[in-house]
């Protein structure tokens, strides 16, 4: 960590409103040449399965980096519940089963590379994207009981949806300082894509009824974007700052 940064009244460049307070950590930059890179994976049960690896490469004044990571979880849960109505002249039971099994795979991947133009000026590019896979499959089950214990009537319900998400996102950013840092310029350029799928389905039975009742549920949502961001920073004091953007 090279500097921490308390600003309690952030300016637009942070915050929309200016109103949250903020801690800036600003990191060190690598200044040493050579590959570096690092592999990890971990796995446990119920379904917990995570790999992740990152590799950078840094010559003079260029550094490029990618990352690669990507997992499979799955939880399995459910409850149940019983009521009771009473009245003088009768009463009745209800009972309530739920059984549910969500499963997902998720893999994400980002890679860029940084030049040096001169010490105080600095141009670089990044990609990443990501897509998560899920399904969720639900099973509830509803019993009435008489006031003799016996089964007045049976409905089933089956519930299956698909998730699929994709999220790409590339930034153009240049960044320039002055020899007493007293000033900084920082600019980015950033296309952002999304995508997400929604399908899923409702089986219903009732008092085990040879043709169900079936539901069908689709939902496509796309969103595209464009921003770009221009920052002037001055520092006069060691208290006091100039922002503008």
């Amino acid at each position: 960590i090279e500097q921490i940064e308390v600003i309690t009244n952030p300016s637009s460049r942070y915050d929309a409103d200016g109103e949250v307070g903020i801690i800036n950590i600003i990191m060190k930059k690598e200044k040493q040449s050579g590959r570096s890179g690092s592999f990890n994976a971990s796995t446990g049960m119920p379904h917990n399965h995570r790999i992740a690896a990152n590799y950078n490469l840094k010559k003079k004044t260029i550094n490029f980096f990618a990352g690669l990571n990507g997992g499979y979880i799955q939880n399995v849960g459910g409850g149940a519940s019983y009521q009771r109505y009473s009245f003088p002249d009768t009463s009745y039971f209800y009972q309530r089963e739920r059984i549910h099994s969500r499963a997902g795979i998720n893999m994400g991947i980002n890679a860029g590379l940084e030049w040096d133009i001169t010490p105080l000026n600095r141009l670089s590019f990044t990609a990443r994207t990501s897509r998560k896979d899920g399904d969720n499959i639900t099973s509830i089950e509803y019993l009435d009981f008489s006031d003799l214990s016996s089964i007045v009537s049976r409905e089933q319900r089956i519930e299956r949806e698909n998730d699929e998400r994709i999220n790409a996102d590339l930034t153009i950013s240049y960044f320039k300082s002055s020899k007493n840092n007293k000033t900084q310029w920082s600019s980015f350029i950033k296309r952002i894509q999304s995508r997400d799928l929604e399908s899923g389905s409702i089986e219903e039975t009732i008092n085990d009824i040879v043709n169900p009742i079936s539901q069908a549920t689709n939902n496509n949502a796309t969103d595209q974007a464009w921003v770009l961001q221009s920052d002037y920073v001055y520092s006069a004091h060691k208290d006091a700052k100039f922002e503008m953007g």
